[in-house]
């Protein structure tokens, strides 16, 4: 039998931000991972720190691979702020829940609203008001949703494409569904604004590795497979930037053109 007492301790956060992560969905691994980092901040009065994955992993019982994943989703969904790309990072949690991309709210007008980074998407607002509508005010709306639709379905295809011309540049193809899988998961990750155009960025990054392999002399059989390459270990981020005369690369994470 336990008894747990605050005089041995205890972690202070605000009601707002309790409130507010009530109303947010993640997986289990990830709201576990949310707590820890919870702990290893606020229970230390702390607004930020250096968080390795073996910590994370004491805390919450999980594989390191599941771990990864689980920090990944919560910095996807700007839940947590990371700075770095080594094996001990800065975390942070983010206050500012207007933020996050998983929150939802309903107001007195029975509206749902899903706040998308610091702007409201007209495509994630549905009206639940019992209110009768107009046939033609139905039409306008299935039509809308039609091509919002056909754009997903357009995007969908674009990124496939996409991301078997780079599967096909690797030098070392492996595992071809869950390469070409990690690759879009990459381009729809990164958005178009902050690149000229996501598939040279990472055929660039595909071609610095293998300047890297031929100053390296490397072997084919010791070249990264493409699934671990652009899977869950990223290590096309080590390849970002092009190789010095010293025959290494000069990482640019996280302040390089993919951050």
């Amino acid at each position: 039998m336990v008894s747990p007492q605050i005089e041995d301790g205890y972690t202070r956060i605000a009601n707002e931000s309790l409130e507010a992560l009530c109303r947010v969905n993640l997986s289990a691994y990830a709201w576990r991972t949310l707590l820890a980092l919870i702990r290893k901040l606020y229970g230390f009065q702390k607004k930020e720190d250096f968080i390795s994955v073996s910590q994370f992993q004491k805390l919450t019982g999980l594989k390191r691979q599941h771990q990864s994943r689980a920090l990944k989703e919560l910095e996807d969904k700007k839940i947590i702020t990371r700075i770095g790309d080594g094996f001990i990072n800065k975390y942070a949690f983010q206050k500012d829940y207007l933020k996050w991309k998983t929150i939802t709210y309903k107001g007195d007008n029975n509206q749902t609203v899903t706040h998308i980074g610091d702007t409201l998407s007209p495509n994630e607002v549905t009206n639940l008001s019992p209110i009768k509508v107009t046939t033609k005010e139905k039409r306008k709306h299935t039509k809308e949703k039609g091509d919002s639709m056909a754009s997903s379905k357009a995007l969908d295809r674009f990124l496939k494409a996409r991301a078997l011309e780079i599967y096909e540049s690797y030098p070392r193809k492996a595992d071809r569904p869950n390469s070409l899988r990690s690759i879009e998961k990459i381009l729809r990750a990164y958005p178009v604004e902050l690149l000229p155009c996501p598939v040279p960025g990472l055929k660039t990054v595909i071609q610095n590795y293998q300047k890297h392999l031929e100053a390296e002399g490397t072997e084919k059989k010791f070249i990264i497979q493409s699934n671990n390459f652009f899977g869950l270990a990223e290590r096309w981020r080590e390849y970002l930037a092009p190789m010095n005369e010293a025959g290494a690369t000069h990482n640019t994470a996280p302040g390089g053109i993919w951050r």
